[in-house]
């Protein structure tokens, strides 16, 4: 496979669930991991995917009457892309639902890693790309200091160095 198998990239991300929706807002067709997703995005069941919830239906409705069907639409723990579905009958569109990546790569480093408050403010900074000087001026700290909160990063997320640090907290880690 390609690079993003190296990375394990392609491991973890979900495959979309599709629905066809005609132009009234009728499902003609859906998979069962979009019903799934739909009482995710809904917090509650679904009658066999009867209908769309609410947030999605109104998303659709304002896409198909503006023809503007770029852009994911938000719905908390779902992400929605529509596109027309060509060949069908016209004005059909397509909902390709994927479940939300969780993206608060500290939140999920500080957990993971048992990193202290300091740890983590530093490891922000880093992922900005600042230097150790650079985060030193911005958190009050002797350069030495944030040489040592340094050092303990890399010790506790089992990292050589900085690069490898930072693949490993924004989830592209091929070892784990």
């Amino acid at each position: 496979m390609l690079v993003t198998k190296e990375l394990g990239i392609a491991e973890r991300r979900s495959q979309p669930h599709t629905i066809v929706v005609a132009p009234d807002l009728s499902i003609l067709f859906y998979e069962p991991g979009a019903v799934e997703l739909l009482e995710l995005a809904d917090d509650a069941p679904l009658d066999g995917a009867a209908q769309l919830p609410r947030a999605l239906e109104d998303a659709v409705a304002r896409r198909l009457h503006a023809e503007e069907l770029d852009g994911p639409i938000d719905l908390e723990s779902v992400v929605a892309r529509i596109a027309p579905l060509n060949g069908a009958r016209d004005g059909c569109v397509v909902i390709l639902l994927e479940e939300r990546r969780h993206r608060d790569h500290l939140a999920r480093a500080t957990r993971d890693y048992s990193l202290t408050n300091r740890e983590r403010q530093v490891l922000a900074l880093l992922l900005q790309g600042d230097t150790n000087a650079q985060i030193a001026a911005v958190l009050a700290l002797a350069e030495t200091t944030v040489t040592d909160h340094v050092k303990n990063l890399l010790k506790k997320t089992g990292s050589r160095n900085r690069a490898e640090m930072s693949a490993r907290v924004l989830g592209y880690d091929a070892a784990r």
